[in-house]
């Protein structure tokens, strides 16, 4: 199955990684960005019902606790969908339902 990374979600990667370094070091943060992509590109790819339901419909999360990252996704016959990878550290966002501005392979 593949994987599609929508542009929130790539931002939130992003987001990721600057907080990581600010707190940490560059090192930590791609050591964080790694884990996180792995879950996504092997585990999601692998086993998309992997997560648990969302809290909206159709969605799905899949908890990285350790890493204090919640992966929001959306499962279609095409793909898994990565609609938001949101850090503890980020206020919470309303929606993530929509795929605009798609990215990825």
């Amino acid at each position: 199955m593949r994987v599609r990374y929508t542009r929130l979600a790539l931002d939130d990667l992003e987001a990721i990684e600057r907080f990581t370094t600010e707190i940490r070091d560059r090192e930590a943060a791609r050591a964080v960005i790694g884990l996180v992509r792995n879950a996504i590109e092997v585990q999601l790819r692998r086993f998309p019902e992997l997560g648990r339901p969302g809290l909206v419909e159709d969605n799905r999360e899949f908890v990285l606790s350790k890493l204090g990252v919640v992966i929001t996704y959306e499962v279609d016959e095409e793909a898994v969908w990565v609609l938001s990878i949101l850090h503890g550290s980020h206020e919470p966002r309303e929606g993530g339902t929509v795929r605009n501005c798609v990215c990825g392979p």
